[in-house]
């Protein structure tokens, strides 16, 4: 937001089709980045821009792929990556204190709101239902 970097720990994991640091390296391979902002736009001639992408292109970019997915592009933005992350984390259980020092949330109510949609998807009694065997 203020031209500085923030430092957030992001490991490997097995699964490389979901792998964030498999993603990135073949990104700076591919763009050749060394120095300055990781995340950049594409000009038309389709080269690497020098400046940072905008947070108004990364809401374009998730609304692009969420009308793919058949999705309505007017219910998502950049913020809900950051929101689904956090709700991923709780229905896994992720301890709250995790999860706002990988999201950088300041709030402890924001976050609670995301445990508890996580606790309904958890918790309901349809999957209970439907999950039974008969």
């Amino acid at each position: 937001q203020f031209d500085q970097g923030q430092m957030i720990a992001i490991p490997q994991v097995k699964d490389k089709n979901l792998c964030a640091v498999t993603a990135l390296r073949k990104w700076l391979d591919v763009s050749g980045i060394t120095t300055g902002p990781v995340f950049r736009g594409l000009t038309k001639g389709h080269h690497v821009r020098k400046t940072r992408i905008s947070d108004k292109s990364i809401a374009l970019i998730v609304k692009h792929y969420a009308a793919l997915m058949g999705m309505d592009p007017d219910d998502y933005g950049a913020h809900s990556l950051r929101h689904g992350f956090a709700t991923s984390a709780a229905q896994h259980h992720v301890e709250e204190r995790q999860i706002m020092r990988q999201t950088r949330h300041k709030s402890q109510a924001v976050v609670r709101r995301y445990i508890d949609e996580a606790d309904r998807l958890i918790d309901n009694p349809i999957l209970k239902i439907t999950e039974d065997d008969h």
